[in-house]
């Protein structure tokens, strides 16, 4: 199945949830489906649901932005989107943009400001940009993640943009990772600008002793973060290769650095070598999706 605007000249179709009480729109599948140049706008609670219970059921959303919409209830997800998948079924962002969420964090439910993303195989994001959105302190708990909570499965992020974000909450972590996400990677990402009010910092990973997380080619700049770090490693493995830190700032009450942090008795690599051979032989399943659906020039979600 393919979702998308039906308008020619590479318009995008927005779908507005001003007026609606839950979700701009929420379908399950179970085979393949795309959605194309869609933005969704104002969702009372979210712009996107979708969950899938099958396998080769894959998602692909290209070309699509989630603006402005916010968590106003008793709700535990996502505040602009939630995608669960099938450990047969994967799902690929493609030039997509989230801006302007705002999570009320009112429990301790699974949110995520920009999204909660679970289940899956792996998740794939390929020059996406997550610009300006907001964990506001406030209810009975911490959000997981003013961008994204990554919930037990691997995923692998390439060329993406973390820009202007304001994380208010206890655990308002731009990127919260928990569960089995061993083997995702930050690849040519860069994260400047965004403030940190609490304790997790932008990257967070708690995801167990034997899970691996690999940050190559990325900057973290110009970032204020309250009491933790850029990186935040808990648990697991952490490599950080060829990576820019610059002008990130913390509390001065903080007894950690601004950089990177990692726990007691755990391990960290960092080097200035290039990925494997093998890496460089064969692309990604990201970067092939990312070739065969770039966007046009010119056209933004």
């Amino acid at each position: 199945m393919r979702i998308r605007h039906g308008r020619q000249g590479g318009g995008v179709t927005t779908v507005d949830g001003a007026n609606l009480i839950d979700t701009c729109l929420a379908f399950s599948h179970s085979g393949p489906v795309t959605l194309d140049s869609i933005d969704f706008r104002r969702g009372k609670i979210r712009g996107l649901t979708v969950s899938t219970t099958a396998a080769d059921a894959d998602l692909f959303v290209t070309n699509c932005g989630v603006h402005c919409c916010c968590r106003d209830s008793l709700w535990s997800g996502g505040g602009g989107t939630a995608f669960t998948g099938h450990a047969g079924s994967s799902v690929r962002f493609v030039g997509c943009e989230w801006g302007g969420m705002t999570e009320r964090n009112w429990d301790y439910g699974n949110a995520g400001g920009c999204g909660v993303i679970g289940g899956y195989t792996r998740a794939y994001f390929a020059n996406c940009s997550i610009v300006s959105n907001v964990c506001n302190a406030g209810g009975s708990g911490g959000a997981m993640g003013t961008a994204f909570h990554m919930n037990g499965q691997p995923f692998e992020m390439v060329g993406c943009r973390f820009a202007g974000n304001h994380m208010k909450c206890q655990g308002g972590v731009l990127m919260y990772l928990t569960g089995n996400c061993s083997g995702s990677v930050f690849r040519n990402c860069s994260f400047t600008g965004n403030q940190d009010n609490k304790t997790t910092g932008l990257v967070y990973q708690n995801t167990g002793a034997a899970n691996t997380l690999e940050i190559d080619n990325c900057t973290f700049a110009y970032n204020l973060i309250a009491k933790c770090t850029a990186v935040r490693v808990d648990s697991g493995v952490a490599t950080v290769r060829n990576s820019i830190f610059h002008g990130n700032r913390k509390d001065a009450t903080s007894s950690v650095g601004a950089d990177i942090h990692v726990g007691k008795n755990l391990r960290s690599r960092m080097s200035n070598q290039s990925p494997s051979p093998h890496a460089r032989r064969h692309p990604s399943p990201c970067r092939r999706h990312c070739r065969a659906h770039s966007r046009p020039s010119g056209q933004s979600p």
